[in-house]
């Protein structure tokens, strides 16, 4: 990691930024439209927004396309907020 910080510190931000863009948008969203084309899903940063009660589905393909990279991050459902806190 020093050694992609090197010279300029935000290649490493960059790096993992497409990393994420690729995993989301070269597997998991390819994933979740073959398998439920009906299902709405919209990406917000390192995130996924979908209807009321399809949150596990998508967390189980994340942790399934994540396996496959031999990785087993912690993804967790949480409710979306409307208001502010």
């Amino acid at each position: 990691m020093a050694r992609l910080k090197r010279g300029d510190y935000r290649r490493l931000a960059h790096l993992a930024q497409r990393i994420e863009s690729r995993f989301m948008f070269g597997r998991v969203l390819p994933r979740l439209m073959t398998e439920e084309p009906d299902l709405f899903v919209s990406t917000i940063h390192d995130s996924v927004l979908t209807t009321t009660g399809n949150g596990e589905y998508v967390r189980q393909v994340m942790l399934d396309e994540f396996a496959k990279l031999g990785v087993s991050p912690v993804v967790r459902v949480e409710p979306c907020r409307t208001e502010s806190p």
